[in-house]
């Protein structure tokens, strides 16, 4: 007969193959977790760092350097057209947001900003396009802001009552949304509505108590 292990070995020895267990399950997420922030990510982080330094160049480099480990990641490429946005350089932004959408369909802060890119370099259609898509995502904590960009998208159109529809949309959601007052009272006094104008910097004052304009 073969001979069986004591009741309170037996409860000792699982005991210890637990703590083995855990011990390289722990082992293995602190490896991941290690080589996550030698990976993509942390060369993300840099870039970020240098570009809040106004280190463009070097910002770009330690993307490049995510890009080459890892080419998989939305919001890295986000923040490359956030960097090639904030330089102007429209073509390149929206190829980078592109690139990141494509990742991750549903990146709706990557629309809005790709639209900027769009009316920028003319494609109004394009532009409005993407904040239809960014329309869609019920999801998203702040539609108002939708409503604003296709109002500058229109404002850049020289559409100014679809502009101005836009903005009341936004405020319509956020009644203190006081930069869409504000960009309000500026297409209402070109549009010699002074009446309204007042109004709408009125709404918009709160908003810019320290600005003299």
């Amino acid at each position: 007969e073969p001979m069986t292990m004591p009741k309170r070995v037996r409860g000792v020895s699982a005991g210890m193959a637990f703590m083995l267990m855990v011990a390289c399950g722990s082992a293995t997420r602190v490896e991941r977790d290690q080589k996550q922030a030698e990976g993509p990510l942390r060369h993300f982080q840099l870039a970020r760092m240098y570009y809040e330094q106004g280190k463009v160049q070097e910002s770009l480099q330690e993307l490049d350097r995510s890009f080459k480990l890892d080419n998989s990641l939305p919001q890295v490429h986000a923040y490359l057209g956030y960097v090639r946005l904030e330089q102007e350089q429209w073509a390149e932004a929206a190829k980078a947001y592109r690139e990141a959408i494509k990742l991750n369909p549903y990146y709706t802060d990557a629309r809005q900003h790709l639209a900027v890119c769009l009316q920028e370099l003319g494609d109004i259609p394009g532009a409005l396009e993407q904040l239809e898509q960014a329309s869609r995502d019920k999801t998203y904590p702040f539609p108002e802001q939708i409503h604003f960009n296709r109002a500058m998208v229109y404002r850049h159109a020289n559409q100014i009552e679809e502009a101005l529809k836009e903005l009341r949309r936004a405020v319509g959601l956020k009644p203190r949304y006081y930069r869409a007052h504000f960009e309000m009272a500026g297409l209402l006094t070109e549009l010699r509505r002074n009446d309204e104008a007042l109004l709408a910097f009125v709404a918009a004052e709160p908003g810019y108590t320290k600005d003299p304009e």
